[in-house]
């Protein structure tokens, strides 16, 4: 789920004139300074795939894999993809290759402004050494941070960095120190209050490439584990993690 869940960004559902709109408002306070607003911008423009996620190609490819799809899989499908375009229409001007540069920038900027979430975002998508090699020596402060924080949504940015693919910081408290945390860590965030319903955005992005539209997208992560063997040790992780971010926010 990784892959297909990195770039869903937090707008909030609504429906595609609203969205449109809202879009304007984060580009006018992104462009003000606004650590929060450059980072949701930057989680658009990866969400929209760098502008293509919009128009006359974007819709073929729907079209061709809703062909393949049941009705009410197909319905899902079109619903979502209107969503994702009605966000996509007012992303700042430029190419491809532009968008990328900026969306760079952006994550880059609210993490260097203390955004919590840019600052985990950063982390968990530096994908190369190199790249992990250039960001700030705070490994141990931010996985602190993610786990006293009361956003569901600095859960899912560990998801990204405990990838048992490319692990992107050191175990912490233990976190991270399990293959099955990446998966229990995203459950454990729809769990704590993430939007994880149809009509989500992290619904929404993987239900656009043609998988499970008609499941939320718990289910979806809950669905991928049992087809792979690994729900049974999902779900003892899961305990234990709830476990001890009770024991830490207790403490507080």
């Amino acid at each position: 789920m990784s892959g297909s869940q990195s770039g869903a960004s937090e707008t909030p559902r609504s429906n595609p004139a609203t969205a449109a709109s809202r879009v304007l408002d984060l580009r006018r306070d992104a462009e003000a300074g606004d650590p929060v607003a450059m980072r949701e911008l930057s989680e658009l423009i990866l969400t929209c795939g760098f502008g293509v996620n919009r128009g006359g190609d974007f819709w073929r490819d729907v079209e061709s894999t809703a062909s393949r799809l049941n009705p009410v899989d197909q319905a899902a499908l079109r619903a979502a993809a209107t969503r994702m375009e009605a966000q996509c229409e007012n992303l700042p001007p430029g190419t491809r290759t532009d968008l990328a540069l900026r969306y760079r920038q952006l994550l880059a900027d609210a993490a260097e402004k203390g955004d919590l979430l840019a600052r985990l975002r950063q982390r968990g998508r530096a994908s190369m050494p190199e790249m992990q090699a250039a960001l700030p020596d705070d490994a141990d402060t931010l996985i602190d941070d993610a786990l006293a924080s009361d956003d569901p949504r600095a859960l899912l940015e560990l998801s990204m960095i405990y990838s048992p693919v490319l692990p992107k910081a050191p175990p912490r408290f233990g976190v991270g120190s399990n293959p099955d945390d990446h998966t229990a860590l995203i459950l454990l965030a729809c769990e704590r209050g993430m939007d994880c319903g149809v009509g989500s955005a992290h619904h929404d992005a993987i239900c656009v490439g043609g998988l499970m539209c008609s499941d939320d997208y718990e289910e979806m992560v809950r669905k991928q584990a049992q087809g792979d063997g690994e729900m049974e040790r999902v779900n003892e992780r899961l305990e234990w993690l709830r476990r001890l971010l009770d024991e830490m926010h207790s403490g507080r």
